[in-house]
């Protein structure tokens, strides 16, 4: 069928005879629609397949699920587990803050936002939700915040329609092995970000959350998080002392949290009595569709599929780390569910001490959060001074000893303990080869994939993968250089087609992608630019533009437009656009004097150029 679309739109677009293109269009837009169609009912053909061979889920009594609507049914009900739950908030406890209504504003940002949102049970989309707000914007605004004034999250705005993917390596009969992916209606997932707007706001503008956290917040990501553990094990380094690493594996954290849990957090932290009215109603009532289109009521784990989920877990996370800790060689973090706990002292010995009391804590805190930390996937490194490390004391968890690792993953990262990163980079290396295999069965010598559509593969995706906390392990060393280059050299030889015998810098030169290295040392040298901008008010004399500061979210700014009329033009115009078509960059501007073209100029930039340098360009062109 594809090639049969192809043939017939080849015909039409080599037919002169306007009838006849005309004719062959038209027949060939048809059959293309019919081709559309089949592929989209192949894919929902192959999703029915997976889910029909996955009938035999092992139950806790030991049997095996015997139909695939047995099996559904009971996956909801074990990731979306019922128990009794008779907490109330007392509304009084809380502060009566105000709470802005939501704005026009605030909401057209939030529908912009979410143009990607995939339908929920009811089938609306976010583009048929969007047009219904431009048609009435004051009746869809109202809507909104009668929930916010009410207190009340719609029920019909909760029911989640669920998808199971299996995990790759996973016994596809345990009930573990399988993510969740809850599909909520549209109308929901609106009301639930500006709520979580109004939360997020809050916390961080009362500085509640532990600076020790840095999943779900603004401006901090796992960069972030790695970088707080690289700088902790080289100051240890510094006072001549060796560190220890402890990643805690949490057994399904997001599903283990009791609605009563987070409830009294929401007392403890004094939200506003409005804004905890309404997540009190977000947090209840909630239910997933079963195989028989009926609905199952749960009430444990924060609500998956919404906004608010991940930042009321911060609500939890943030007991253990702003528990008092006075040992400044003791220091506790955690990004979303994973937590690290790193210890400096002059002897490995005092590790086993030093860790004593704060596994304590983290498991009085687990077990008051319903919460269990997995003995088999926890584990701990040490990093060495000057001298080999040949004591490995036992730290120990539900008493079982935590397993030492000599490559400890954290975050993607590959840490071992010489902090060289070597074993993240051999670990990377398989995986880069794989994709490069694969794309050579479609780039051969003579046909297959142009070298430009390889040389955007590798890009856009390989190089990516390979400078992914580039900030973090990346050191002008020779020995981690001359790996760089290793691993580049095959992309590049799918690039330029080239004979295995050439030498890398030829292949750089022929391919025109700069050695990997000298782009990962730029890259790292911009990150820092970059961050340090943002962290800056000022620029010398300068006020920074870049410099990040939280805003309220009702307090939307936005620039409006009108269209230009030329009519009304007279005097001066300056038209001036830059462009990057098929690699070429160019730049180009306009002057017109009373609507007569008095002066235009073409410049060619360089292919590396971005598009905005090629807009820059043609402004400071006309300008000068």
């Amino acid at each position: 069928m594809r090639s049969r679309v192809r043939s017939l739109r080849h015909r039409f677009q080599r037919t002169r005879s306007p009838s006849e293109r005309l004719r062959r269009e038209v027949y060939y837009k048809a059959e293309y629609a019919k081709y559309k169609l089949m592929i989209k009912q192949a894919k929902q053909n192959k999703v029915i397949s997976v889910s029909v061979n996955l009938i035999r889920i092992r139950q806790e009594n030991g049997e095996f699920t015997s139909s695939y609507a047995e099996t559904r049914n009971y996956l909801v009900k074990y990731n979306f587990p019922s128990i009794g739950d008779s907490y109330e908030i007392n509304l009084n406890l809380l502060p009566d803050s105000e709470v802005m209504d939501f704005e026009t504003d605030e909401i057209e940002a939030c529908i912009t936002a979410m143009r990607k949102a995939v339908p929920g049970i009811d089938g609306w989309s976010i583009e048929f939700l969007e047009e219904i707000f431009y048609v009435d914007k004051e009746w869809f605004v109202e809507i909104l915040n009668h929930c916010l004034k009410l207190g009340i999250f719609p029920n019909c705005w909760k029911v989640a329609d669920i998808v199971f993917i299996p995990k790759d390596g996973k016994d596809p009969s345990e009930c573990g092995s399988y993510r969740t992916i809850c599909l909520l209606p549209v109308w929901g997932k609106i009301l639930d970000k500006l709520m979580t707007n109004r939360l997020t706001y809050y916390l961080e503008e009362n500085n509640i959350l532990n600076e020790a956290q840095f999943g779900f917040r603004k401006g901090r990501s796992t960069i972030s998080a790695l970088s707080r553990v690289k700088d902790f094990v080289e100051c240890a380094k510094e006072e001549n002392k060796i560190s220890c690493m402890v990643s805690f594996d949490i057994q399904n954290a997001f599903n283990s949290i009791k609605w009563a849990d987070i409830k009294k957090q929401l007392v403890a932290y004094k939200v506003p009595r409005k804004l905890a009215r309404l997540l009190d109603s977000f947090l209840r009532d909630r239910s997933v569709v079963l195989g028989d289109g009926s609905t199952w009521k749960y009430n444990t784990g924060v609500p998956q599929g919404s906004c608010a989920g991940p930042v009321l877990w911060l609500f939890i996370i943030n007991e253990v780390l702003s528990q008092d800790n006075k040992n400044e060689n003791v220091y506790l973090q955690a990004y979303a569910d994973d937590i690290a706990l790193l210890m400096k002292a002059t002897t490995s010995y005092h590790f086993k001490e030093m860790s004593r009391e704060i596994i304590l804590k983290l498991k009085n805190w687990a077990r008051n959060f319903n919460l269990r930390f997995s003995p088999n996937k926890t584990k701990y490194i040490m990093f060495k001074n000057k001298r080999e490390i040949t004591h490995f004391p036992g730290l120990y968890l539900y008493g079982n000893r935590i397993v030492y690792d000599q490559n400890l993953k954290y975050l993607v990262l590959i840490f071992d303990k010489n902090l060289s990163f070597m074993p993240h980079l051999n670990i990377l290396q398989p995986k880069i080869c794989k994709i490069i295999e694969k794309v050579r069965r479609i780039a051969r010598e003579t046909w297959g994939l142009k070298p430009s559509v390889v040389k955007e593969i590798y890009s856009v995706v390989l190089e990516k993968i390979l400078m992914y906390g580039s900030e973090i392990w990346y050191s002008d060393k020779v020995k981690l250089n001359n790996k760089l280059l290793q691993m580049q050299r095959s992309p590049l030889l799918s690039i330029t087609k080239a004979y295995s015998t050439t030498s890398t810098d030829a292949l750089h030169v022929l391919s025109g992608c700069p050695p990997l290295d000298l782009k990962v040392r730029t890259h790292v040298m911009t990150s820092e630019h970059i961050q340090l901008i943002k962290n800056s008010r000022e620029i010398g004399d300068f006020q920074s533009f870049d410099f990040e500061m939280a805003r309220k979210p009702w307090e939307l700014v936005k620039i409006s437009w009108s269209l230009f009329d030329e009519s009304q033009t007279f005097g001066n115009v300056i038209y001036s656009d830059g462009s990057k078509i098929q690699n070429r960059v160019e730049c180009a501007f306009a002057h017109f004097q009373e609507n007569d073209e008095i002066l235009s100029e073409l410049f060619r930039l360089s292919n590396e150029a971005t598009v905005f340098m090629a807009e820059v360009m043609a402004i400071r062109q006309a300008t000068a």
